[in-house]
């Protein structure tokens, strides 16, 4: 009986366990991928935008580094950590998923740490 209860506690992993899990493809369906992704970027926005903003930082070379860093960090994640088959996916559903809501997160955290943190 312990052994059923085994199986279904892990066949029952949060998204955020499934999305620290390296390489388990077979895991996750396509709504988890999606949605991991998305919160992902999310994330990476508020980390690049308050990082930006408590340095200082200012103008268009941080809006193009984080475009970089945004599709490039993201493109690692899932093809090299996760080890996603992007033949699974329409060809635009894994770049843009999560990216207008990303950028806004990033504007948000910038301008609001810089804001408070350098002008007095």
């Amino acid at each position: 009986m312990s052994s059923k209860i085994e199986v279904s506690q892990k066949a029952q992993k949060s998204l955020i366990e499934k999305a620290l899990t390296k390489g388990e493809p077979g895991q996750l369906d396509r709504d988890d991928v999606l949605d991991i992704i998305f919160w992902f970027r999310l994330s990476l926005g508020l980390f690049i935008g308050t990082t930006a903003g408590v340095l200082g930082l200012t103008g268009f070379p941080v809006i193009g580094a984080f475009g970089v860093l945004l599709f490039g960090c993201t493109w690692l994640y899932y093809s090299r950590y996760l080890e996603i088959d992007e033949q699974d996916f329409n060809e635009q559903e894994l770049l843009m998923e999560g990216t207008g809501n990303a950028v806004g997160m990033f504007m948000l955290s910038w301008i609001l740490v810089y804001s408070f943190k350098w002008k007095k």
